[in-house]
This record gives structure tokens, C-alpha cells and sequence, in this order.
């Protein structure tokens, strides 16, 4: 992976905040030649990152399983999303690019997704920004980090609605990672 292209098109996204902090750690933690393993992701690590993470399991083509969720997916959907399917909670128009955005993670690449919410002062609108990583496959399965800086206000949930489902982030940006990893 060329870590100096990672973190030029990350900087010329503008990924900000707790996501570049992430992103960060998560590059320190690639091998000279490979993802990192999730096995290797301490969490003690990132504090208040870890509260905006999800970890999914990914089959490439197939399905997009919820197997840890941090308390800011909690508070945005009002449940615990482990154990099920995100193309479940994903409005049914959207499931298919929903799915191949996944896969193109699990097949080596980084995302970049961002969302526009109403604003909390009914002002300005929140820009949510998420980042989603992949590590290591084992036995056809790719664990894949999703960060989401959108953090609640006090009892505050996002108020997804779970029966309509979740829509797709309209902008999303893939960063193809390139074999092998400089360091500098």
C-alpha cells in the first residue's frame, strides 16, 4: 500500500477530525506490504474514535454483516446494529450500490463517504463525514471499519428511520491503495 498516496488524497478530500486521526492509526498498523489485521486494531488506541465505529464483515458481492457497533450507531439508528444485515438497513433502492461500494473496500480501497443532515441550530446544515477501511480477508470474509464523525447531543439520536431504511451517502470517494507501502 503507498501510504504517501493515501494520505494525499485524504488531505485533498479534506478528511478532518477524528476520521484522519483514525486513518492515521489505521496506516500506522499497515504492514510494508499489506492491510493491517483487525487483529492488530487496539482499541485503546482512539478514545473517543472508537464511540463513531462499526465493524462489519464483508463477502464481496453478497452480504455486508454488522458485527460490532459503536454507541454513535446505536444513537443514530435506536438499536444495537450487531448481527445484522446493513443491506437490511439500507432503503431497497440503494442495497445494490450499498453492496458494491463495500466490496470495493474489501478489495482494496478506502472510502470516503459524506452526507448532509439538517443542522442542530435549524441554520446550517451538518456535513456527516464516514470513513470506511478495510483489513486483512480470512476465509472469504473482509473485516471493514466504518468511522462516522456525526456525534450526539446529549439524548439526541439521528431518528433513522429503520423501516424505510438508510439512504446512501450521495458523496463518495474511493482512494485505491497501491502496493508497497513508503513511509515517510
Amino acid at each position: 500500500m503507498n501510504c504517501l498516496h493515501v494520505r494525499d488524497e485524504a488531505a485533498r478530500l479534506g478528511l478532518h477530525g477524528l476520521n484522519r486521526q483514525l486513518l492515521d492509526y489505521w496506516l500506522a498498523l499497515a504492514g510494508e506490504a499489506s492491510l493491517p489485521s483487525h487483529r492488530a486494531f487496539d482499541p485503546v488506541h482512539l478514545g473517543e474514535v472508537l464511540r463513531g465505529c462499526a465493524l462489519f464483515e464483508v463477502r464481496i458481492g453478497q452480504s455486508v454483516i454488522c458485527r460490532l457497533a459503536g454507541t454513535v450507531f446505536q444513537l443514530a439508528f435506536g438499536t444495537d446494529l450487531a448481527g445484522e444485515d446493513w443491506l437490511n438497513r439500507t432503503l431497497k433502492a440503494h442495497r445494490r450500490q450499498r453492496l458494491i461500494r463495500f466490496s470495493a473496500i474489501a478489495q482494496g480501497a478506502i472510502g470516503v463517504a459524506r452526507r448532509t443532515i439538517p443542522g442542530r441550530d435549524q441554520v446550517r446544515p451538518e456535513v456527516i463525514e464516514e470513513l470506511l477501511l478495510p483489513f486483512v480477508s480470512a476465509d472469504g470474509v473482509t473485516p471493514v471499519l466504518v468511522h462516522s464523525s456525526w456525534r450526539p447531543q446529549g439524548e439526541e439520536w439521528l431518528g433513522v428511520d429503520g423501516a424505510a431504511g438508510f439512504a446512501l451517502a450521495r458523496e463518495f470517494h474511493l482512494i485505491d491503495l497501491e502496493m508497497p507501502c513508503s513511509h515517510a
